[in-house]
């Protein structure tokens, strides 16, 4: 699994789906209040779910997960590849809020820590 781009591969996903960046850059101008916490830790949580969702996909692509069977049409495969990343999502957000891993709140510490 090449996890070495993540930083980059997350970067083009805030960019292109997301207003995290935005949210950030707006949270680094303010000064600490509740509101900006909420903010901080949403951003947080966005980035630990996207995490999920990577390596849930580059683990799929290494066991067959979901049975895939490379004899079907291109519009059942399209169907199906649309399936399965919405599924891998559904979980990572789940996974996400549950708040089991807690990547999201170290994040946030540590971003609490640098920016007091």
């Amino acid at each position: 699994m090449d996890i070495g781009n993540i930083t980059s591969q997350y970067a083009d996903y805030l960019s292109s789906s997301s207003d995290a960046a935005s949210k950030i850059s707006a949270i680094s101008g303010q000064k600490n209040t509740t509101k900006t916490d909420a903010q901080l830790m949403s951003s947080c949580k966005e980035f630990e779910e996207y995490m999920v969702e990577m390596v849930m996909k580059e683990v799929s692509k290494s066991v067959n997960v979901f049975g895939d069977s490379g004899d079907t049409s291109s519009d059942m495969s399209l169907m199906q590849d649309n399936a399965k990343d919405q599924m891998i999502k559904d979980l990572a957000t789940k996974i996400t809020d549950s708040g089991n891993l807690g990547i999201a709140q170290k994040l946030f510490e540590s971003m609490k820590r640098t920016t007091t």
